[in-house]
Formats: C-alpha cells, sequence, structure tokens
C-alpha cells in the first residue's frame, strides 16, 4: 500500500474514486432514462393501437349503417327505427 501512495497522491485516488461514482450514477441514470422510454414508448403505441382499434370499429359501423341504409330493405328498417 506504501508503494501505491508514492505513486499516486491520495486527492488523485479520491477524485479518481470520485469520477467512478459519478461514472457509475450516470450510467444508471442513463438506464433508467432508457427504461423509462422504453415504458413510455410501449404504452404510447399501445394507446395508439387502441385508438386504431376504436377507429376501425367506428369505421365498421358507419360502413354497416351505410350498406343498411343503402339496401332497399334495410333503408326501410333504418328509417323506421331512427326516424
Amino acid at each position: 500500500m506504501r508503494w501505491l501512495r508514492n505513486l499516486v497522491s491520495v486527492d488523485e485516488i479520491q477524485s479518481l474514486l470520485f469520477c467512478c461514482k459519478l461514472s457509475i450514477l450516470l450510467r444508471l441514470f442513463l438506464l433508467f432514462f432508457e427504461s423509462l422510454l422504453y415504458y413510455l414508448t410501449n404504452n404510447l403505441c399501445q394507446l395508439q393501437t387502441d385508438k386504431a382499434a376504436v377507429l376501425d370499429d367506428a369505421i365498421e359501423y358507419i360502413k354497416a349503417l351505410k350498406h343498411q341504409m343503402l339496401s332497399p330493405a334495410g333503408g326501410a328498417v333504418y328509417q323506421a327505427q331512427y326516424m
């Protein structure tokens, strides 16, 4: 240990340890940030998928209504139900 003290001062060792701690904290922060972005991206994609599914259902419902209104018997049934 004495030979290490002769090579490197205590201040240099402390600054090196501080840099190591800082590097570890930075890596943990980046890992947390990356995980957070991954989580948000997946949830936003899921949210967009849910919105897309709702829009698809609405489009299918509108198509069904249009088809029902344009068919001869369906139009009369639609008018009788809603008008």
